[in-house]
């Protein structure tokens, strides 16, 4: 529904200490008349809504993993203090510290990586979908891949990019944390994604998928707990076979 509709009112309360676009503010809703074009219900949905959405996260992780490895090259190629026990008289001709630089920049590579990968398992599924002459069981293999690609994409990333936003600081010096540099914004910004993602549920749903074909949910709610609104998982029938047209999907180029 529109943010500007009557009985809708959205509270400025999100604190967190970093990227503040995702938000998490407290809404209050009251007596808002529902109009029936606001209204989407799941079967009229595009069935990859909740990857898709997800990548959106992880593509916003990549992004800050290309940023930081990009300033740290700077940052090193135009230092000019040096460690009496370092390896050379330039920082930018040390090889431990052109180690760390390398170490960042090949888990940026490797995160931007697995996001462009991530994208394709959807591009798949929407294919699937559009084509009117594919089977039902070969569309549910291509959704439940997207599914699960971006479930092992989210492990995968997180920790890339939030290691590399640690790491970075290996190779500069303690000036490197002058608040006046700000380079504690990545990890600030890396760690509040991830937190609106936790990594622990998408491995969790990706070693069920591995271990007994169950499929990760369509969707996810968050917010105070009730018996009955606890999530239900289950594997289908079939969904030994629907795991394994799923994964030669996912290891398709």
């Amino acid at each position: 529904m529109p943010r500007t509709a009557a009985g809708v009112e959205v509270v400025d309360d999100w604190d967190g200490f970093g990227q503040a676009l995702t938000a998490s503010g407290t809404a209050h809703f009251e007596d808002v008349a529902i109009d029936p074009e606001w209204t989407n219900t799941n079967g009229h949905r595009f069935a990859y809504a909740a990857p898709f959405y997800q990548l959106v996260h992880i593509a916003s992780l990549a992004g800050i993993g290309r940023a930081l490895a990009d300033d740290l090259g700077t940052r090193v190629r135009e230092r000019d203090r040096v460690y009496s026990h370092g390896n050379a008289a330039r920082v930018a001709d040390d090889p431990q510290i052109l180690q760390v630089v390398g170490r960042v920049r090949s888990a940026a590579y490797a995160a931007g990586a697995i996001a462009l990968h991530a994208a394709g398992a959807l591009q798949r599924a929407d294919k699937a979908l559009r084509d009117s002459s594919a089977h039902e069981e070969s569309r549910a293999a291509a959704i439940r891949a997207a599914h699960v690609e971006v479930d092992q994409a989210v492990s995968v990333v997180t920790g890339l990019v939030l290691n590399a936003s640690t790491e970075l600081f290996d190779a500069l010096g303690a000036s490197a944390t002058l608040r006046t540099h700000g380079l504690d914004r990545y990890w600030r910004n890396a760690r509040t994604i991830s937190s609106h993602n936790p990594r622990v549920y998408r491995e969790r749903q990706a070693g069920a998928f591995a271990v007994n074909g169950t499929t990760p949910p369509a969707s996810y709610r968050i917010g105070k707990a009730s018996s009955s609104s606890m999530p239900q998982t289950s594997a289908r029938p079939d969904s030994t076979r629907t795991a394994r047209l799923a994964f030669a999907l996912m290891l398709a180029p």
